[in-house]
């Protein structure tokens, strides 16, 4: 299945922990790895640079990009201002995107940026990133969100599904999955009212001074193997995906083993395209010499 998304970079340096345009610490975050620094153009309300952006997103229109994803080396949901400009542009180019995903870790999401969210910008799946799906403190803990920003999974996950949303668990796979069957992570996507799963498997980045490479080596997940079997063994095979990853149906969740979600790996054909802040677009996240135009 071909399909092809822009994934668009919410500018968000500056605000959160340590400048780093997240509310959260997380202990194996790879955005806070990356020293590469893209300047934060767009939002110089310089009438050259929105056209230059708009151009852009226009030029993947015009070869059939199908989905516009929200995401960015920060948590999207600190900057709203931004997403209000993204529903703008994207009602005034000639063929708008449709099919829309927002990546979160879930924090400051309430009912007023929910109601935005589906009803302004038209996103149509929420794709919630947990380090743990059972327990909402080591969730939070591992995260290192702030106390006054910590939510309870089930609440928030209830109330994505009671907006309309298509609901994406993205599950950061880690030690404290090793010793739990599948079949009881399944289980819990459905309760949780899932219709998607994502099991992102983590990586270093090759420094190994970094305290976010400590602590992925510290407490790599162990179970993969069995959790491939299990997948392969007790899914229905769908169709194998643009990045190479195999789409599965298990017990009515669509269901995918992203071992690349940075896509490291050398691939044939551009199918995905990331819009910075300078106003260019890359093919990769993680190097700046990818940059296209």
């Amino acid at each position: 299945m071909d399909l092809r998304s822009l994934s668009i970079a919410v500018p968000t340096k500056g605000c959160g922990q340590n400048g780093k345009g997240c509310l959260n610490a997380c202990k194996f975050c790879v955005s806070s790895m990356d020293e590469n620094v893209y300047p934060n153009l767009i939002e110089s309300y310089d009438i050259i640079h929105e056209r230059d952006y708009l151009n852009r997103i226009e030029f993947c229109l015009e070869r059939n990009f199908e989905a516009l994803i929200l995401t960015g080396t920060g948590e999207p949901l600190l900057n709203m201002n931004f997403m209000n400009k993204v529903a703008y542009w994207n009602k005034v180019t000639r063929k708008p995107f449709r099919w829309i995903e927002i990546q979160t870790s879930g924090i400051t999401l309430n009912d007023e940026k929910l109601k935005f969210l589906r009803h302004i910008l038209g996103v149509t799946t929420i794709s919630l990133s947990l380090s743990n799906m059972f327990d909402s403190g080591i969730n939070a803990e591992t995260n290192q969100t702030p106390e006054n920003l910590r939510f309870f999974i089930e609440d928030l996950c209830a109330k994505i599904k009671e907006n309309g949303f298509n609901l994406r668990l993205s599950l950061n796979m880690w030690k404290c999955y090793d010793g739990v069957h599948p079949e009881v992570i399944f289980k819990r996507a459905k309760d949780l009212g899932a219709n998607q799963i994502t099991f992102r498997m983590l990586y270093t980045s090759g420094q190994d001074d970094l305290p976010q490479n400590k602590w992925i080596k510290d407490n790599l997940y162990r179970d993969k193997d069995i959790l491939d079997s299990y997948i392969t063994s007790q899914g229905t095979k769908l169709e194998t995906v643009s990045f190479g990853a195999t789409r599965y149906d298990i017990n009515g969740i669509s269901t995918l083993l992203d071992q690349d979600c940075m896509v490291t790996h050398p691939v044939n054909d551009v199918r995905y395209l990331v819009l910075r802040p300078d106003c260019h677009l890359y093919t990769r996240w993680n190097t700046p010499g990818s940059i296209l135009f």
